[in-house]
Formats: C-alpha cells, sequence, structure tokens
C-alpha cells in the first residue's frame, strides 16, 4: 500500500498565506510526543528520543483562522467535508526535521466524535521547492513538490519531514474528515 496520495496541485495563494503567517502569533513546538505516537512502543520510543533530543522538531505554529482561506477546490479534490476541520500552517527552520512518527491526531479537539477511519490528513507545502526540503516515507520520499500540491498521508503511515536547506520551510497541515463518512 502506499504511503501517500497525491492529489495534485491546487490553487491555493501561497504568497498571501506566507504574508499572513510572518504577521501572525507564532509558537514553537519542540520534541513533545508522547509514547502513543510511537504504538506505545517503549524500545522505538527511547530510541527516537535519543537520536532526536537536539535536532529534533522545533518548529513553530502560526495562529490565523486559516481553514477561512481554504479555497472550495481542495474539497472538491480531496471529498473532505468543511467541518469539522484543522488548519495549521508551519515553518521548518534550516537544519531542524521531524522525526519518524505515525499521526495519532491527538491534537484535534473534535476527533473523539469521529470514528478514526474517518478522518484524513493533508499536507501541503507553500514555500517553492528549494533544497532540502524532503517528505519522507517508509517506501519514498517526496521532493521538489511545487507549493500547493496536495499530499494525503495515509492513515497509520510512518513519515518525517526535514529542512536540510538555507531557507525557511512553510507548510499547512490540514486534518478533516471524509465526506463518506458515517458521521
Amino acid at each position: 500500500m502506499s504511503s501517500f496520495i497525491n492529489h495534485g496541485i491546487i490553487d491555493l495563494n501561497c504568497k498571501d498565506l506566507l504574508r499572513i503567517a510572518t504577521q501572525a502569533n507564532k509558537s514553537s513546538a519542540g520534541f513533545e510526543r508522547n509514547i502513543s505516537h510511537y504504538n506505545n512502543n517503549d524500545k522505538y520510543w527511547n530510541k527516537i528520543s535519543k537520536f532526536y533530543k537536539d535536532t529534533g522538531s522545533n518548529y513553530q505554529f502560526f495562529d490565523h483562522d486559516w481553514a477561512s482561506l481554504i479555497p472550495d477546490t481542495f474539497f472538491s479534490v480531496t471529498k473532505l467535508k468543511k467541518e469539522p476541520i484543522t488548519v495549521v500552517v508551519n515553518q521548518i527552520l534550516p537544519g531542524k526535521l521531524t522525526p519518524p512518527h505515525v499521526d495519532n491526531y491527538g491534537q484535534i479537539p473534535w476527533k473523539q466524535s469521529i470514528e478514526k477511519k474517518d478522518i484524513a490528513r493533508f499536507w501541503i507545502p507553500l514555500t517553492k521547492p528549494s533544497l532540502g526540503h524532503a517528505l519522507f516515507f517508509d517506501d519514498a520520499v517526496l521532493y521538489n513538490l511545487q507549493e500547493g500540491t496536495i499530499i494525503e498521508i495515509c492513515q497509520g503511515q510512518r513519515h518525517s519531514a526535514c529542512n536540510a536547506g538555507d531557507t525557511s520551510r512553510f507548510f499547512m497541515s490540514i486534518i478533516g474528515v471524509r465526506e463518506n463518512s458515517s458521521t
């Protein structure tokens, strides 16, 4: 099974989103994942914690009502409901990365009322392709993605992202519910 689905490129007006992000309040996210993000595997958690203690994560989130800026074409292409939805814009600084992990959607306040199988996560680069900007899966590496490319990260897939370049990397993460869900 593939780790991701490439839904193509949509006109997301990435320049405006980046302008808004640079003016928004931001908060840092460190390497604070609990063991449930690693399928409750103590051995894997300990290994990841040791390897990524000093270099892992350290990316930034920007506060804004990002969901209001998502065009209707995104929903028609991805078959995602408009609500409930969680949208975040992130920045990964040069020399930083996200440790390998599997999303468990822990940051979503509405997830308790939704069956996990009905939740989908999308990753969209907002910056032009640049040296060192990559998204990794167990069986693939995505590199040189145009801004506005919609990548669906399939459930249960381990993945990691990095900025091994010299320019900041911005991306949008969208988590929502599939149109054909029972809720």
